[in-house]
């Protein structure tokens, strides 16, 4: 059995300094993005900010890296639309450095599709709706 090293910072400083740099990662990137801090918080280790949803390694790769909002904005289209039709995570160290598991066109050829064939429902669902008012009067 191993002793006890007082060197060691403990658990509950270590959790401390977490939080610390976290909210520091968080304040850079607020600052960079231009975001308002007021519509901002963490939740565990993802930070919800303006309808967006960032894994604290991706805001820390942001930061680190000064990586531009239009590229950032870009990434999210990507890994949203990766995430809700495959279930699978692309991270913004893996997107800047072109590890991606589908071509980037492929997924903007998706995103197409699928706003058209959201359009289209949407209008069958209205042509609906209107037949089955006017049968009604």
């Amino acid at each position: 059995m191993k002793e006890k090293n007082d060197t060691y910072v403990t658990i509950e400083t270590l959790k401390s300094m977490f939080k610390t740099v976290k909210e520091e990662y968080k304040k850079k990137f607020i600052e960079m993005y231009d975001f308002d801090l007021t519509d901002c918080y963490w939740i565990e280790n993802i930070l919800y900010v303006s309808d967006y949803y960032f894994d604290f390694y991706d805001v820390k790769f942001a930061v680190d890296n000064s990586i531009g909002f239009e590229f950032l904005d870009k990434w999210c289209d990507y890994s949203l639309t990766v995430y809700e039709n495959f279930h699978e995570r692309v991270t913004l160290q893996e997107y800047k450095i072109g590890i991606l598991p589908y071509k980037e066109e492929d997924i903007e050829n998706l995103q197409k599709l699928q706003k058209e064939k959201n359009r289209i429902e949407a209008e069958i669902d209205d042509l609906i709706n209107n037949m089955k008012n006017r049968t009604i009067q």
